[in-house]
């Protein structure tokens, strides 16, 4: 028991002094808030084709708790982390302790946030999606990027394949006022109106008579800005 105390004490002053040394690009003040980022391990994947992020630079963004400070961030879609960048170059993450927080970026307005969502396993995550649309309904997407190993040549008339990261196509969910989670978007109509029951025949007609197709993002926006109304 006094040895968990202990390792408890340590990492608590570890994550501490971390935090107090630690100077963001907004300009002047060290911050000293040990739950907001964590140290991240350095990346010696230096060899590999593609990119791991939505952008390759740090870009301006605000957080949402400190609405009054600008921080370098990009996203890593491999590992699920936001990258923020200190004065000294240094990179940390942005801790996931807390899902209401929300990460925009400031040139292209786009908004993160951290939801709950079974993955292919079926197995609960969390991780960022990126915000389509404000209201109680909201259509989230989900980007999505894998890593591939080598494939050498075995026969000399195949082509070499080096390591690489490769980006899949998106996937879209909802964040329903029913349901905090995020849930995957249906692909049939008939599904996605079961989800608001009580106004199902209204949405299969406004799907009819507006030529909504599921699979476009702008069809989906518009479709769900509609069911905020009813």
């Amino acid at each position: 028991m006094k040895l968990l105390k202990l390792t408890s004490i340590l990492f608590f002053c570890y994550s501490l002094s971390i935090a107090q040394n630690v100077q963001f690009a907004d300009g002047n003040e060290t911050y000293f808030r040990e739950n907001y980022f964590i140290s991240l391990d350095s990346d010696t994947s230096y060899d590999v084709e593609g990119s791991k992020y939505l952008m390759d630079s740090f870009l301006p963004a605000v957080v949402s708790t400190m609405p009054d400070k600008l921080f370098n961030i990009k996203y890593n879609i491999f590992s699920g982390e936001m990258e923020v960048q200190s004065k000294n170059d240094k990179v940390y993450a942005l801790n996931k302790y807390r899902k209401d927080i929300s990460i925009t970026f400031i040139n292209s307005k786009i908004t993160f946030q951290l939801f709950d969502y079974l993955d292919s396993e079926n197995s609960m995550k969390l991780g960022y999606f990126q915000v389509i649309n404000r209201g109680d309904n909201k259509v989230l997407k989900k980007h999505k990027i894998i890593f591939m190993e080598e494939k050498p040549s075995k026969t000399g008339y195949d082509e070499h394949r080096p390591p690489q990261y490769k980006r899949l196509d998106d996937k879209y969910y909802l964040n329903l006022e029913s349901n905090p989670n995020a849930v995957e978007l249906p692909k049939n109509k008939n599904k996605f109106a079961a989800l608001f029951p009580d106004n199902k025949s209204d949405i299969l007609d406004f799907i009819k008579s507006n030529k909504i197709k599921l699979s476009k993002e702008n069809d989906l926006k518009k479709l769900i800005n509609y069911i905020n109304t009813l």
